[in-house]
């Protein structure tokens, strides 16, 4: 059985991610999204209540499993911790981890990455726009992936009150994001 995990910040979930779990709900027996409470890389200016963020995951996947492991260590946390947790209670799966290509040309710089990449099997959404020379190659499932927004980019469109399509983000995710005042 093959078990995949996707995580992140979801600051705000958007379309690309929710592409991204169509494709892997499909593709996997098991599929989790967990998101972080600290991120090593984490900015604090763009940090987000992890409530907001998962009421926005709800609203935007209504068929989505979400593992709080991360967000209930309340500190900075390692993707090896996470999948440590993962094999230890998923002990007849095989485990992806999911990422994008952002992610993913950072891995190097990751922390404990020789056990991550002796653990996991990687599936990679590489942005047909990104001409980045990827350099590991054991171990690693690349899907083209053609969304050309980030997180990032979207909450500065939100801040610069610039009109955002559902293409974009979900009306929903974007309704909460307005009633709530987020990224302003």
């Amino acid at each position: 059985m093959k078990l995949a995990f996707f995580g992140g910040s979801f600051n705000p979930p958007h379309m690309g991610h929710q592409h991204i779990i169509d494709y892997c709900q499909k593709e996997f027996d098991k599929f989790l999204v967990i998101p972080n409470y600290n991120s090593p890389d984490n900015n604090k200016d763009v940090s987000l209540s992890h409530r907001h963020r998962i009421n926005m995951l709800k609203l935007q996947s209504k068929n989505i499993k979400i593992d709080d492991f991360e967000i209930k260590s309340k500190d900075i946390n390692y993707t090896y911790f996470t999948i440590k947790y993962l094999i230890k209670k998923y002990k007849n799966y095989k485990i992806f981890m999911v990422l994008g290509e952002d992610q993913f040309n950072n891995l190097h710089s990751w922390n404990n990455i020789d056990f991550i990449l002796n653990n996991v099997e990687i599936l990679c959404f590489k942005r047909k726009t990104n001409t980045d020379k990827i350099d590991i190659t054991s171990n690693i499932d690349m899907v083209d992936f053609d969304f050309p927004y980030s997180s990032n980019q979207i909450r500065a469109k939100i801040k610069m009150k610039e009109n955002i399509d559902s293409n974009i983000i979900d009306s929903q995710v974007l309704n909460y994001i307005k009633e709530h005042g987020l990224y302003i």
